[in-house]
Protein backbone atom coordinates (compact mmCIF):
# COMPACT_ATOMS: atom_id res chain seq x y z
CA UNK A 1 0.00 0.00 0.00
CA UNK A 2 1.40 3.35 -0.82
CA UNK A 3 1.00 5.35 2.37
CA UNK A 4 -0.02 9.43 2.04
CA UNK A 5 -0.96 11.14 4.98
CA UNK A 6 -4.53 10.52 3.62
CA UNK A 7 -3.39 6.83 5.37
CA UNK A 8 -3.46 6.00 9.07
CA UNK A 9 -0.49 5.29 10.46
CA UNK A 10 0.65 3.93 13.78
CA UNK A 11 4.34 3.14 14.84
CA UNK A 12 4.28 0.28 17.42
CA UNK A 13 7.89 -0.89 17.55
CA UNK A 14 11.42 -0.02 17.29
CA UNK A 15 14.35 -1.80 17.65
CA UNK A 16 17.98 -1.02 16.73
CA UNK A 17 21.72 -0.29 18.01
CA UNK A 18 21.85 3.76 17.86
CA UNK A 19 20.19 6.29 15.76
CA UNK A 20 22.07 5.52 12.65
CA UNK A 21 20.87 1.66 12.91
CA UNK A 22 17.27 1.82 13.58
CA UNK A 23 14.31 -0.14 12.72
CA UNK A 24 10.26 0.38 13.30
CA UNK A 25 7.00 -1.24 12.45
CA UNK A 26 3.90 0.69 11.63
CA UNK A 27 0.55 -0.24 10.42
CA UNK A 28 -1.02 1.55 7.38
CA UNK A 29 -4.70 1.69 7.03
CA UNK A 30 -7.53 3.82 5.48
CA UNK A 31 -9.83 5.75 7.57
CA UNK A 32 -12.22 4.15 5.04
CA UNK A 33 -11.45 0.38 5.71
CA UNK A 34 -9.82 0.77 9.00
CA UNK A 35 -9.65 -3.27 9.21
CA UNK A 36 -7.53 -3.61 5.92
CA UNK A 37 -3.98 -2.85 6.77
CA UNK A 38 -0.77 -3.49 5.79
CA UNK A 39 2.20 -3.40 8.35
CA UNK A 40 5.94 -2.03 7.13
CA UNK A 41 9.00 -2.77 8.51
CA UNK A 42 11.01 0.49 7.81
CA UNK A 43 14.85 1.31 8.52
CA UNK A 44 15.11 4.26 10.12
CA UNK A 45 18.60 6.69 10.63
CA UNK A 46 18.84 10.03 11.99
CA UNK A 47 22.62 10.80 10.22
CA UNK A 48 21.87 14.34 9.43
CA UNK A 49 18.16 14.25 8.35
CA UNK A 50 15.94 11.43 9.24
CA UNK A 51 15.46 9.02 6.24
CA UNK A 52 13.98 5.56 5.82
CA UNK A 53 13.31 2.86 3.69
CA UNK A 54 11.13 -0.35 3.32
CA UNK A 55 12.62 -3.69 5.27
CA UNK A 56 9.08 -5.92 4.80
CA UNK A 57 6.13 -5.49 3.82
CA UNK A 58 3.10 -7.96 4.40
CA UNK A 59 -1.30 -7.36 3.99
CA UNK A 60 -1.55 -8.28 7.71
CA UNK A 61 -2.02 -6.83 11.01
CA UNK A 62 1.73 -7.13 12.91
CA UNK A 63 0.97 -5.84 16.29
CA UNK A 64 5.03 -6.49 18.04
CA UNK A 65 8.22 -6.14 16.15
CA UNK A 66 11.58 -7.02 17.96
CA UNK A 67 15.01 -7.71 16.64
CA UNK A 68 17.56 -10.07 18.55
CA UNK A 69 21.18 -8.96 19.06
CA UNK A 70 22.25 -10.68 16.07
CA UNK A 71 20.24 -8.87 13.84
CA UNK A 72 17.04 -11.26 13.70
CA UNK A 73 13.65 -9.82 13.03
CA UNK A 74 10.70 -11.03 14.82
CA UNK A 75 7.26 -9.82 14.50
CA UNK A 76 3.83 -11.04 15.46
CA UNK A 77 0.13 -10.91 13.87
CA UNK A 78 -3.34 -10.53 14.64
CA UNK A 79 -3.46 -13.53 12.89
CA UNK A 80 -1.14 -15.71 15.22
CA UNK A 81 1.25 -16.00 13.42
CA UNK A 82 5.02 -15.15 13.66
CA UNK A 83 6.90 -13.51 10.64
CA UNK A 84 10.85 -13.47 11.05
CA UNK A 85 14.02 -12.99 8.95
CA UNK A 86 16.88 -15.76 8.37
CA UNK A 87 19.78 -15.33 6.27
CA UNK A 88 18.25 -12.67 4.05
CA UNK A 89 14.72 -14.06 3.68
CA UNK A 90 11.97 -13.55 5.60
CA UNK A 91 9.65 -16.35 6.76
CA UNK A 92 5.55 -16.88 7.92
CA UNK A 93 5.04 -19.70 11.18
CA UNK A 94 1.61 -20.53 12.42
CA UNK A 95 1.83 -20.26 15.91
CA UNK A 96 -1.54 -21.78 16.51
CA UNK A 97 -3.19 -18.71 18.51
CA UNK A 98 -6.82 -18.40 16.66
CA UNK A 99 -7.26 -15.10 18.66
CA UNK A 100 -3.66 -13.55 17.63
CA UNK A 101 -0.62 -12.93 19.11
CA UNK A 102 -0.26 -9.59 21.36
CA UNK A 103 3.51 -9.51 21.78
CA UNK A 104 7.55 -10.90 21.16
CA UNK A 105 10.74 -10.66 22.96
CA UNK A 106 13.48 -11.78 21.05
CA UNK A 107 15.75 -13.82 23.27
CA UNK A 108 18.17 -14.62 20.77
CA UNK A 109 19.16 -15.06 16.79
CA UNK A 110 17.36 -18.49 17.47
CA UNK A 111 14.99 -18.22 20.24
CA UNK A 112 11.66 -15.85 20.61
CA UNK A 113 8.65 -15.68 22.85
CA UNK A 114 5.34 -14.53 21.77
CA UNK A 115 2.49 -14.35 23.96
CA UNK A 116 -1.75 -13.80 22.92
CA UNK A 117 -5.00 -12.71 23.41
CA UNK A 118 -6.18 -15.46 25.09
CA UNK A 119 -2.91 -16.22 27.12
CA UNK A 120 -1.42 -18.53 25.26
CA UNK A 121 2.43 -18.35 25.57
CA UNK A 122 4.32 -19.79 23.32
CA UNK A 123 8.44 -20.46 23.19
CA UNK A 124 9.69 -20.94 19.30
CA UNK A 125 13.19 -22.45 18.85
CA UNK A 126 14.65 -22.55 15.66
CA UNK A 127 10.80 -22.76 13.65
CA UNK A 128 9.62 -24.87 16.11
CA UNK A 129 6.67 -24.05 18.42
CA UNK A 130 6.26 -25.13 22.10
CA UNK A 131 2.81 -23.91 23.36
CA UNK A 132 1.31 -23.06 26.53
CA UNK A 133 -2.62 -22.04 26.33
CA UNK A 134 -4.52 -20.44 29.74
CA UNK A 135 -7.87 -22.27 30.45
CA UNK A 136 -8.95 -18.75 31.89
CA UNK A 137 -8.01 -16.96 28.51
CA UNK A 138 -6.37 -14.26 30.04
CA UNK A 139 -4.76 -11.50 27.58
CA UNK A 140 -1.25 -11.01 27.93
CA UNK A 141 -0.55 -7.90 26.57
CA UNK A 142 3.72 -7.77 26.92
CA UNK A 143 6.53 -10.95 27.42
CA UNK A 144 10.17 -10.05 27.84
CA UNK A 145 13.07 -10.97 29.99
CA UNK A 146 16.18 -10.69 30.89
CA UNK A 147 18.06 -13.95 29.22
CA UNK A 148 16.05 -16.97 27.84
CA UNK A 149 15.76 -18.16 31.06
CA UNK A 150 13.89 -15.32 32.93
CA UNK A 151 10.71 -14.32 30.77
CA UNK A 152 7.82 -12.64 32.31
CA UNK A 153 4.45 -12.29 30.44
CA UNK A 154 1.63 -10.34 32.08
CA UNK A 155 -2.09 -9.54 31.52
CA UNK A 156 -5.51 -9.48 32.41
CA UNK A 157 -6.65 -9.54 36.20
CA UNK A 158 -2.72 -8.62 37.21
CA UNK A 159 -1.71 -12.39 35.56
CA UNK A 160 2.09 -12.76 35.80
CA UNK A 161 3.72 -15.68 34.24
CA UNK A 162 7.44 -16.65 34.22
CA UNK A 163 9.48 -18.61 32.21
CA UNK A 164 13.12 -20.19 33.79
CA UNK A 165 14.28 -22.01 30.85
CA UNK A 166 11.82 -25.09 31.60
CA UNK A 167 9.12 -24.48 32.41
CA UNK A 168 6.21 -22.06 32.37
CA UNK A 169 4.91 -20.69 36.28
CA UNK A 170 2.27 -18.17 37.39
CA UNK A 171 3.38 -16.00 40.16
CA UNK A 172 1.62 -14.76 42.89
CA UNK A 173 0.15 -11.29 41.94
CA UNK A 174 -0.01 -8.41 44.06
CA UNK A 175 -3.11 -6.26 41.86
CA UNK A 176 -6.10 -7.97 40.18
CA UNK A 177 -5.51 -4.63 37.91
CA UNK A 178 -5.09 -5.54 34.46
CA UNK A 179 -1.12 -5.24 33.93
CA UNK A 180 0.01 -3.77 30.46
CA UNK A 181 3.95 -3.42 30.84
CA UNK A 182 6.85 -5.51 32.48
CA UNK A 183 10.42 -4.96 32.86
CA UNK A 184 12.85 -7.10 33.66
CA UNK A 185 16.58 -6.05 34.09
CA UNK A 186 17.70 -9.29 36.27
CA UNK A 187 15.81 -12.20 38.00
CA UNK A 188 15.51 -10.23 41.07
CA UNK A 189 14.64 -6.88 39.39
CA UNK A 190 11.81 -6.56 37.93
CA UNK A 191 9.25 -4.35 37.01
CA UNK A 192 5.56 -4.35 36.29
CA UNK A 193 2.97 -1.78 35.61
CA UNK A 194 -0.85 -1.17 33.95
CA UNK A 195 -4.19 -0.03 34.68
CA UNK A 196 -5.14 2.44 37.38
CA UNK A 197 -1.58 3.54 38.17
CA UNK A 198 -0.68 0.39 39.04
CA UNK A 199 3.03 -0.10 39.26
CA UNK A 200 5.20 -2.87 41.50
CA UNK A 201 8.89 -3.59 42.12
CA UNK A 202 9.86 -6.89 43.18
CA UNK A 203 11.65 -10.23 42.39
CA UNK A 204 9.06 -12.26 41.42
CA UNK A 205 8.12 -13.17 45.29
CA UNK A 206 7.71 -10.15 46.87
CA UNK A 207 6.35 -7.28 45.86
CA UNK A 208 6.98 -3.41 46.37
CA UNK A 209 3.94 -1.01 45.38
CA UNK A 210 5.80 2.26 43.77
CA UNK A 211 3.45 5.51 43.89
CA UNK A 212 2.23 6.41 40.55
CA UNK A 213 -0.83 8.92 39.35
CA UNK A 214 -4.17 6.43 40.06
CA UNK A 215 -5.82 8.32 36.81
CA UNK A 216 -3.77 6.88 34.52
CA UNK A 217 -2.41 3.79 32.43
CA UNK A 218 0.93 2.91 32.82
CA UNK A 219 1.28 1.47 29.14
CA UNK A 220 5.52 0.85 28.91
CA UNK A 221 8.12 0.46 30.43
CA UNK A 222 11.93 1.38 30.13
CA UNK A 223 15.46 1.57 32.14
CA UNK A 224 17.26 4.62 30.83
CA UNK A 225 20.29 6.60 32.60
CA UNK A 226 19.74 4.25 35.82
CA UNK A 227 16.51 5.05 36.33
CA UNK A 228 13.02 3.73 35.52
CA UNK A 229 10.78 5.92 32.68
CA UNK A 230 6.80 5.44 32.16
CA UNK A 231 4.70 6.38 29.70
CA UNK A 232 1.06 6.98 30.07
CA UNK A 233 -2.51 7.15 28.54
CA UNK A 234 -5.27 8.19 28.44
CA UNK A 235 -3.22 11.34 28.92
CA UNK A 236 0.18 10.88 27.02
CA UNK A 237 3.10 11.82 28.80
CA UNK A 238 6.46 10.45 29.78
CA UNK A 239 7.51 10.34 33.66
CA UNK A 240 10.71 9.21 35.76
CA UNK A 241 10.57 7.27 39.08
CA UNK A 242 11.64 9.67 41.92
CA UNK A 243 12.00 8.74 45.67
CA UNK A 244 8.29 10.56 45.85
CA UNK A 245 6.60 8.62 43.12
CA UNK A 246 6.30 8.88 39.28
CA UNK A 247 7.01 12.56 37.61
CA UNK A 248 5.98 13.70 34.63
CA UNK A 249 8.97 15.09 32.28
CA UNK A 250 7.69 15.20 28.98
CA UNK A 251 4.03 15.29 27.42
CA UNK A 252 4.20 13.32 24.85
CA UNK A 253 1.16 11.81 22.67
CA UNK A 254 2.97 8.15 22.56
CA UNK A 255 2.30 4.41 23.48
CA UNK A 256 5.72 2.90 24.36
CA UNK A 257 9.36 3.53 25.43
CA UNK A 258 12.53 1.87 24.31
CA UNK A 259 16.07 2.37 25.62
CA UNK A 260 18.26 1.75 22.47
CA UNK A 261 22.48 3.16 22.97
CA UNK A 262 22.91 6.21 24.41
CA UNK A 263 19.11 7.78 23.88
CA UNK A 264 15.65 6.92 25.09
CA UNK A 265 12.98 6.57 22.17
CA UNK A 266 9.42 7.22 22.76
CA UNK A 267 6.78 6.58 19.63
CA UNK A 268 3.47 6.62 19.00
CA UNK A 269 1.26 7.55 16.00
CA UNK A 270 4.03 8.75 13.67
CA UNK A 271 5.83 10.41 16.10
CA UNK A 272 9.54 8.96 17.25
CA UNK A 273 11.12 11.00 19.63
CA UNK A 274 14.93 10.45 21.03
CA UNK A 275 16.38 11.83 24.16
CA UNK A 276 19.59 11.67 25.15
CA UNK A 277 19.85 12.65 29.08
CA UNK A 278 19.00 16.69 28.38
CA UNK A 279 17.19 17.55 25.31
CA UNK A 280 14.34 15.83 23.37
CA UNK A 281 14.71 15.73 19.88
CA UNK A 282 12.22 13.78 16.54
CA UNK A 283 9.06 14.37 15.24
CA UNK A 284 6.56 13.20 13.24
CA UNK A 285 7.68 10.65 10.18
CA UNK A 286 6.39 10.95 6.61
CA UNK A 287 4.64 7.27 5.74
Amino acid sequence: MAETQDHDASIVSIAGVNTSDLYFLAVLSLPTHPTEVTSVIYTLSYAGNASSQVVYTVDTWLTRMDRSSGGVFYAVSIDGELHYSRNGFWHVLDVGVARGLNSVWAASDNDAFAVGRSGERARITNGVVQRIDDSAARNLYTVTGSDRNNVIAVGDSGVIHWFDGQRWSELESPTNYNLLTALVRSESEIYIGGARGVLFRGDGTRWEKLKAPPDLNITSLAWYGDRLYACTRPVGGIHVLTPSGLELIKSLDVTNLKAIGDHLFAIGGRLVAFYDGAVWRGGNLEL
